[in-house]
């Protein structure tokens, strides 16, 4: 939820043109861990997450979005030399 508020504020500085430290002010978060959020590096899991988001988008797309986790990550691995695990299907 907080990455929401983030981005929020980060769309709304730049739309509203209005400053970050009253937008923090308002969403009651410190200007700190904003321009700590701002400023962060990708985790590798982040990284992986970002990569394998677009295909699990579309095998969910060609299934009607029926698969759950299990039929999920049997799908990715089927079609993959990758093998991922339950919770990189879930991403």
């Amino acid at each position: 939820m907080k990455v929401q508020i983030y981005e929020s504020i980060q769309e709304t500085s730049i739309d509203e043109r209005c400053s970050i430290e009253y937008l923090c002010q308002l969403a009651g978060i410190s200007r700190t861990s904003y321009y700590k959020w701002i400023h962060r590096k990708s985790s590798r899991v982040d990284i992986e997450d970002a990569e394998i988001l677009p295909r699990i988008q579309a095998i969910a797309d060609e299934n009607n979005s029926l698969f759950g986790y299990q039929n999920m990550t049997y799908a990715l691995n089927n079609n993959s030399d990758t093998k991922y695990n339950r919770w990189q299907s879930m991403a």
